[in-house]
């Protein structure tokens, strides 16, 4: 299926269970790769003093303090030493100046998409966007028309919902349902 010179499809018409199999493939490849990032995802850290907005009372209502905050992309562990001393060495820099995109950057993204998913995009179709709430706006408009129903699947970031109402269209839910532990 072809739709704006985007090419939407099934994955090679892989059966159900092919694709129950590749997903475990590729969980397993995820644990893989956490365990070697020396991060501990057991330790417990209070993000409430931060304050971290996914845990403001503001998000959760009241009387929510004993909620977990789904709709909200955002970790409570801490990030590894690699990215950590990344992080470092450029506040160590000292200038925060507006930047262009490192070199490199949109090729990395296009091997790892190919290589990690299988998914080949051209380049030309990779854009660039401030953020994920300004590259659904963008998205809205350019895919849609006003009155369009947009589908999300709750629980998501809580802004989602007003960007879709600010851009005229409808949001149609269609919540994710934990089923069987998937």
């Amino acid at each position: 299926l072809s739709q704006g010179g985007w090419e939407l499809g099934s994955a090679s018409g892989a059966s159900c269970s092919a694709f129950v199999r590749a997903m475990a493939k590729k969980r397993r490849r995820v644990e893989e790769l956490v365990s070697q990032l020396d991060v501990d995802l057991d330790e417990s850290v209070d993000r409430r003093e931060v304050p971290a907005l996914k845990w403001h009372p503001r998000v959760l209502g009241e009387g929510g303090a004993d909620l977990f905050p789904a709709n909200v992309a955002d970790m409570d562990f801490k990030a590894p030493p690699v990215v950590r001393d990344a992080l470092q060495r450029r506040l160590d820099h000292g200038v925060f100046g507006y930047e262009a995109k490192p070199d490199g950057l949109v090729q990395s993204l296009l091997q790892w998409l190919e290589t990690r998913h299988g998914w080949c995009v051209e380049e030309h179709h990779v854009l660039h966007s401030p953020n994920i709430l300004n590259a659904l706006a963008m998205a809205a408009s350019t895919f849609t028309k006003e009155g369009d129903g947009i589908i999300v699947q709750p629980p998501v970031y809580m802004d989602f919902f007003d960007v879709i109402n600010e851009n005229h269209r409808r949001i149609v839910r269609n919540p994710l349902v934990l089923k069987d532990g998937l």
